[in-house]
């Protein structure tokens, strides 16, 4: 009934912490009883005492559910991607993608296999968290973005939110209306200053620089009203080679762009965490010093009720569309045919078996459904698909499982020495 794949239990000599996996709840506790009940449940001995305590503090979550549920009888998708074009202006030098093409023929996703998308979703579902934009450069794709954004919203009751990924070397000005009036989050790819930016993100057929083009569609978008939500940097060896760290480009992209929200990952991983990253924030929270956006983020995704029902979602409540209508667990998979999901254009999509097997899929791409750090990995299921070896790789996994347990202990304190102190009272046995 108890497993120790859904607790992190850690103690040190003058505190416990108890984190429930299910149930995103983290309390507080003498350290004899954390070393007590981890040791009990370690064992697979609990005794009464033990039980009656976790039974009062934690609810019984029944954390797994099937996709149907999630995608269709609960009438609600969390995340709906369109791949509104495989063209890219770029040719990014780390780009894994082939230059947006994803080694498929070049396309814009035409408004009939949008309208097509839109309405056979629309018979099954009624509210869509997220709908993202994606390419491909998706801004080549404008005038299709418009379209869907309109769409989107006569077919469903309610859409929480409307997303983009872009370079944003391009910025129609007829766009910037919709961006307004849809609040389009847009996360802009940029790579740090002129001279290493530059050196990665090049242009196809035009000579220009691509740090400069994107600052002034960054200030155009601004001057009309609107903005951008987040940048993301993909880090690479060119980076270290000329001395950049990943605290200096945070602090550069906030410094010259007024974004809070900066998204660093290693090139060819989609983890947006290392464990250099991990230590950081340990040691940050520790010294009461740099708590920034990202790392309060940490805290709140370890603690934010929510009714995901794995660590990732891709092809059980989110779903991509190429251009071309064919679908996807996410825009990761596409490179990938073993998870090729069917194409709108079929009969019956949802429930088909070829829908089903791609489920089956990945559910065994790894066991991270039974990790206690499954609520705070950011390893890419479509990464792990493409690298068998990665998949096997359990020193990330040992990264992950002991940075929970270091970071409980860590909120722990830092609420006890703040004003937050009453929102984690000593719970006793």
């Amino acid at each position: 009934m108890y497993n120790i794949s859904d607790y992190v239990i850690s103690f040190n000599e003058s505190i416990g912490a108890i984190y429930n996996v299910p149930n995103f709840s983290l309390i507080k506790v003498a350290p004899k009883i954390a070393e007590q009940i981890k040791e009990e449940i370690k064992s697979n001995c609990i005794s009464e005492d033990t039980l009656g305590f976790l039974k009062k503090n934690f609810k019984k979550n029944n954390e797994k559910s099937n996709y149907l549920f999630d995608f269709v009888d609960n009438k609600k998708i969390s995340k709906l991607q369109f791949m509104v074009t495989n063209s890219c202006n770029l040719n990014c030098k780390y780009c894994y993608a082939n230059g947006g093409t994803y080694n498929q023929p070049v396309g814009t996703m035409s408004t009939k296999t949008a309208d097509d998308i839109i309405d056979k979703l629309a018979l099954d579902i009624d509210e869509i968290n997220s709908v993202q934009f994606f390419g491909g450069e998706p801004l080549q794709a404008y005038k299709v973005i418009m379209h869907i954004c309109d769409r989107i919203r006569q077919k469903f009751k309610k859409v929480n939110e409307f997303t983009m990924v872009s370079n944003f070397t391009m910025l129609p000005i007829e766009f910037i209306d919709y961006i307004k009036k849809y609040n389009i989050s847009i996360t802009v790819s940029l790579d740090g200053p002129e001279e290493i930016n530059d050196r990665l993100r090049i242009a196809k057929n035009k000579n220009f620089s691509t740090f400069k083009q994107v600052k002034n569609n960054i200030d155009l978008l601004r001057a009309y009203g609107g903005n951008i939500n987040a940048i993301e940097c993909t880090y690479t060896d060119e980076h270290k080679k000329l001395g950049y760290t990943k605290e200096w480009l945070r602090n550069f992209f906030k410094q010259q762009f007024n974004v809070e929200m900066i998204i660093i990952a290693d090139e060819g991983k989609k983890d947006t965490l290392t464990k250099l990253d991990l230590k950081d924030i340990i040691d940050d929270f520790k010294n009461n010093k740099n708590i920034s956006v990202e790392k309060i983020g940490v805290l709140i995704k370890l603690l934010k009720k929510s009714n995901i029902s794995r660590y990732c979602n891709a092809g059980f409540n989110a779903i991509t569309f190429f251009q071309n209508g064919d679908m996807y667990p996410c825009h990761m998979f596409v490179l990938n045919n073993d998870y090729y999901m069917g194409n709108v254009s079929d009969d019956n999509i949802f429930f088909s078996s070829k829908f089903k097997s791609v489920k089956n899929k990945l559910d065994n791409i790894n066991k991270c459904d039974d990790c206690n750090a499954r609520n705070i990995c950011s390893k890419c299921p479509g990464n792990l698909s493409l690298n068998s070896s990665k998949a096997n790789d359990i020193s990330i996994c040992e990264t992950y499982r002991k940075f929970m347990e270091d970071i409980i202990l860590e909120i722990v304190n830092f609420l006890e020495h703040s004003n937050l102190k009453d929102l984690l009272p000593l719970n006793k046995f």
